[in-house]
């Protein structure tokens, strides 16, 4: 996936995340990082759709800017929320009430 500019998180957090189809999958919600040497690495995206909220694994983005957010994924391969020890949300979401 190229990336050719910075990205705050405060840019795409509520923004629409598309399918392959460019059905939404859902809205972003909030990205989780893992620790990494020297820098945390950013692993995936949380994505919100009818109070529920899923993971969208950071290899799965096709797409990734200001104005566009798409995965290579579709809805029924979206994998739910679960909890993970070793990932830091940094919006707050908490993945072990989910």
């Amino acid at each position: 996936m190229p990336f050719f500019d910075k990205v705050f998180s405060s840019e795409i957090i509520k923004k629409p995340v598309l399918d392959p189809k460019g059905e939404e999958l859902g809205k972003a919600k909030d990205i989780a990082i893992i620790k990494g040497d020297p820098l945390p690495v950013v692993s995936m995206l949380v994505l919100e759709k009818k109070k529920k909220y899923f993971m969208l694994p950071w290899s799965a983005l096709n797409i990734f800017n200001k104005k566009i957010i798409s995965s290579k994924i579709y809805g029924d391969n979206l994998p739910p929320m679960s909890s993970a020890k070793s990932t830091i949300c940094l919006s707050g979401t908490s993945l072990t009430s989910r």
